[in-house]
């Protein structure tokens, strides 16, 4: 009897491993998930967006949408001065900054180009205190022209800022599930109810600026 609870229990821990707590939704209703976020889930979790996409319809989407787009496995997109006029673009037209992974886990390359353009700046972006105090002046260059003077960035654009991070690996690791909040995009010809809900997703995903 003793063996027969041990077995269970390992098998009831590795069953609670192969889940995680997340969001899920269609393609569909990317648009009110992320942009508008509908039921204020992001908001009241603090974290920004994992979406895990394996089919690739969630970068597509983003890619064409009022975004700046960085794929991060293109190196010309990874330069420290692409990704500096990217999220400071971002900021000042109050828009979101897109890091789309493709298939490798680039995350750790991306925070240490932050890092690279200013020590510090990837936990200021993680945990959004780079909008705080106009912390993201810092980023300002003289060479960067007058549109991106510090009196042109408004409050009303600034508090628009978003920052996404695409992934289609079907398992992201464990820290990048912790640090960023997943929304896993399901796909579905139609949708009775729009909006996230909120579950354990499961490992098995379907395939398909």
């Amino acid at each position: 009897m003793s063996l027969a609870r041990l077995q269970l229990l390992e098998q009831l821990q590795g069953e609670a491993r192969a889940e995680f707590q997340g969001l899920k939704c269609s393609v569909q209703e990317l648009d009110d998930v992320l942009f508008k976020d509908v039921g204020g889930k992001i908001h009241s979790d603090g974290r920004w967006p994992l979406v895990i996409d394996p089919s690739g319809q969630a970068a597509i989407f983003l890619r064409y949408r009022d975004t700046n787009y960085l794929n991060t496995v293109n190196p010309s997109d990874m330069s420290v001065e692409t990704i500096r006029l990217a999220l400071l673009g971002a900021i000042r037209y109050g828009k979101p900054l897109v890091f789309d992974m493709m298939e490798v886990n680039m995350f750790d390359t991306v925070k240490k180009q932050l890092e690279r353009l200013e020590p510090g700046l990837a936990e200021a972006l993680l945990g959004r205190t780079i909008l705080a105090n106009e912390r993201y002046l810092s980023l300002l260059r003289p060479t960067d022209g007058p549109e991106y003077a510090d009196t042109e960035f408004q409050a009303a654009r600034t508090e628009k800022f978003k920052l996404f991070v695409i992934t289609k690996q079907h398992h992201p690791p464990e820290d990048l599930l912790q640090t960023l909040l997943p929304i896993q995009v399901v796909l579905r010809r139609s949708s009775r109810k729009r909006g996230c809900r909120r579950g354990p997703v499961s490992q098995r995903l379907p395939s398909a600026f």
